[in-house]
């Protein structure tokens, strides 16, 4: 089994995300691909977060018509600062070793990958998807290279769709009482409106 791992806050997702999970998950060859919203992301330490219930619930409004996706609670439920070496080993334990996990990250996100908690530990494990974006930076892959080599030559790097959508301008649209239609799904948006997210700017 190829198992895609996409991590990330989802406050909230949006169709952007939605796009690059389906191009991943068809380019790769993926049998499944699992969202994995984030509990407490020690990257945003600081930074105002949604609450878990809410940004869990809002994946599986999102993907629940994509029999491809599905989202796992795995970092939500788990107390204190959220670690993508502690969902890595966590997902090993539940799928077994006959499992290719393949980690799906952003091109900004390789960047900072030094910075990870046990990052070696984590590239040992899985096979590094990249996702960069039309207009934007070209990953650095000596960025990867540096933490672990062997893991450099087999990353997969995918070329994503530009779709300047992010999560941080419908916050503000929102706040702003703006439409967010054709940005999320229709019942992300009404997820939003019922349960007043938002509407602070947070």
């Amino acid at each position: 089994m190829k198992l895609g791992v996409f991590g990330g806050t989802f406050d909230p997702v949006h169709l952007g995300h939605l796009v690059t999970a389906s191009e991943v998950t068809e380019r790769v060859k993926l049998d499944r691909t699992v969202f994995v919203p984030a509990g407490n992301p020690w990257l945003k330490s600081g930074q105002q977060v949604s609450d878990a219930e809410h940004r869990l619930e809002m994946v599986r409004l999102a993907i629940s018509d994509d029999e491809r996706f599905e989202v796992s609670d795995i970092e939500a439920e788990r107390p204190g600062p959220t670690y993508t070496v502690d969902t890595v080993e966590a997902l090993r334990r539940q799928h077994g070793e006959a499992t290719e996990i393949c980690l799906i990250l952003g091109a900004d996100l390789l960047a900072e990958i030094g910075r990870w908690r046990q990052p070696c530990r984590i590239l040992e494990q899985v096979r590094p998807i990249v996702v960069s974006r039309p207009g934007f930076p070209e990953p650095d892959r000596q960025a990867l290279e540096a933490v672990h080599p062997a893991a450099a030559s087999g990353a997969v790097f995918v070329q994503g769709r530009s779709i300047g959508i992010s999560s941080t301008d419908i916050r503000d649209r929102v706040a702003a009482g703006r439409s967010i239609r054709y940005l999320v799904p229709e019942a992300v948006g009404q997820y939003i409106r019922g349960h007043g997210l938002y509407q602070d700017g947070g």
